[in-house]
């Protein structure tokens, strides 16, 4: 850590605030996607089950 120059401790703490906001943001991208496909099939599975109930 660059205690000496203000600036320096600013830099410091502004980066890993940024790193970690990127990484957050990707993850709730990438979990959202998941949870989207998640969905679809849950959804597609219902409509099958009812669908094998009529026909059965």
């Amino acid at each position: 850590m660059d205690i000496g120059g203000g600036r320096g401790v600013g830099v410091n703490i502004f980066v890993p605030l940024l790193l970690t906001l990127t990484y957050v943001i990707l993850l709730t991208i990438y979990f959202k996607e998941i949870i989207v496909k998640i969905g679809i099939v849950f959804v597609y599975m219902l409509l099958a089950k009812c669908y094998i109930v009529n026909i059965g």
